[in-house]
């Protein structure tokens, strides 16, 4: 059996939770590029349309919040030298937002939900350079 599965108590066989990067993805990319593009896209569609039914006023915010997204006037910029999970254990959630635009990019992402994925950036922190991604 495809290690992608498990069998369930009932014998049912259900889809194990992988990460993007990890290395069934990659498989994933040399075999199928256009099943992972339409992955990413239904993904990130769906993830949009979660972030977009929130108002900005109701995301919490620091210093307010103990936990929370980064002050509007935060001016997002790309990760070096950090890993996307690390950004966001350290609540660099705007400079990770920042850089997986472009990573998505280079994975053939809908260029129609790059626009949203920038526009909610945008809303989200207005002083980023979002135009540039």
């Amino acid at each position: 059996m495809d290690a992608a599965f498990r069998t369930s108590a009932s014998g049912r066989s259900t889809p194990r939770a992988l990460p993007p990067g990890g290395s069934h993805w990659a498989s994933l990319s040399r075999r199928e590029p256009a099943l992972r593009r339409e992955a990413y896209d239904a993904l990130l569609t769906m993830w949009m349309d979660a972030l977009e039914r929130i108002p900005v006023q109701q995301w919490p915010r620091k210093p307010a919040a103990s936990e929370g997204f980064e002050a509007a006037s935060h001016s997002p910029r790309t990760l070096t030298g950090l890993s996307l999970d690390a950004a966001q254990h350290q609540g660099r959630f705007a400079d990770a937002w920042y850089t997986v635009i472009p990573l998505f990019r280079e994975q053939g992402v809908n260029p129609a939900l790059l626009a949203r994925m920038k526009a909610w950036g945008k809303t989200m922190w207005p002083s980023g350079n979002w135009q540039s991604l």
